[in-house]
């Protein structure tokens, strides 16, 4: 009988890649998403061990997780300027969402559990690179509250029900339900349709990154990894190669698209500036990153200039899609009659 596997947030970034890969590796998969981008279902796997189940992690029952042996959570609001546009609403879905969404897995008889955490927890390190033992010092509300369901998980840690944390490094590349806020792939359309590329600050700052397919492969030896208690269950995902400035990153765009001006803005409120180590991820996940910076872009510089349509789609910006969900909700609620508009 196959593994099944809940992966909450499903429909996003990283959750339509991952379900692709774990289909492939002969899983039965459950996407569970509240699809606030919409759902996608030409883009997801067509395949009969594939079943959608649109909800809300605040919400979710035990019933639900009968019979799934794991469960995946990469729901919540997605980056550091989505968190900000309610801190209310951020700390209902990302801290009690996920602690409810991970509570209820236990009660269900879950054993394995990867909670998809943010290499931004550490909030800065310099030059220093941080490994899994540095003290964080989250720089945003985003990352206090993935480092506090980070410690939800490691108190419900025991011998029936086996957490794994990954902090990510910042994603890039390309995916079905595309993101243009994020740093390379933001820059490189900025590259691409403007001929020109900002940069906050001095660009000295520096940052991990990993490919989206790369996040996708590192859950999949999360799963499928025997892990004993006495090991630490939480993993820098990125690559030692992939420690980059934000000056490099536009150094590496620039070379792929010719005649492209770099602006700086001297003033910048992003105080993040961390690199990271992976050995942990390395030695105990095997887990090393297959694709470049360089991969990354040129495969944007391909959609991009093949398709004129490709990044104007509003749900490409995920803090502004949310702002806009926010204002239609304010414009309509008061025209509904009886929960209906029509």
């Amino acid at each position: 009988m196959k593994n099944t596997i809940l992966v909450a947030g499903a429909g996003g970034y990283i959750g339509i890649p991952l379900c692709h890969l774990l289909i492939n590796q002969g899983y039965r998969v459950v996407a569970f998403d509240r699809f606030y981008f919409g759902q996608p279902v030409s883009e997801m796997p067509q395949s009969p061990e594939f079943h959608t189940l649109r909800g809300d992690i605040r919400h979710i029952t035990p019933d639900i997780l009968h019979n799934v042996e794991a469960v995946i959570d990469l729901a919540g609001l997605s980056n550091d300027p989505a968190a900000q546009i309610s801190s209310t609403l951020t700390h209902a879905i990302n801290y009690d969402g996920a602690c409810h969404l991970a509570n209820t897995a236990k009660k269900a008889g879950v054993q394995r559990y990867i909670y998809m955490s943010s290499a931004s927890v550490y909030g800065r390190s310099g030059a220093e690179s941080a490994d899994e033992e540095m003290e964080c010092k989250p720089q945003s509300l985003y990352a206090e509250l993935k480092l506090n369901v980070e410690r939800e998980l490691i108190r419900l840690s025991d011998t029936t029900f086996q957490p794994i944390i990954l902090r990510n490094a910042t994603v890039f590349g390309l995916a079905p339900r595309m993101r243009y806020d994020l740093s390379v792939n933001i820059m490189t359309r900025m590259a691409v349709r403007e001929k020109f590329i900002t940069i906050d600050g001095d660009g000295l700052q520096h940052r991990p990154f990993i490919h989206v397919q790369d996040v996708a492969r590192a859950v999949l030896l999360a799963l499928q990894l025997d892990l004993p208690l006495s090991v630490p269950p939480v993993f820098n995902i990125g690559g030692d190669s992939l420690n980059h400035t934000i000056n490099s990153i536009a150094a590496i765009i620039t070379e792929e698209i010719p005649e492209v001006k770099i602006v700086h803005h001297p003033l910048s409120l992003d105080t993040r500036d961390y690199q990271l180590c992976f050995s942990h991820a390395r030695t105990t996940l095997g887990f090393l990153p297959t694709r470049s910076i360089r991969d990354g872009v040129r495969e944007i510089v391909h959609v991009l200039t093949t398709d004129q349509l490709a990044g104007t789609q509003p749900t490409c910006f995920t803090a502004q899609w949310y702002t806009d969900l926010i204002e239609w909700e304010k414009r309509l609620q008061p025209l509904q009659l009886d929960g209906h508009l029509f």
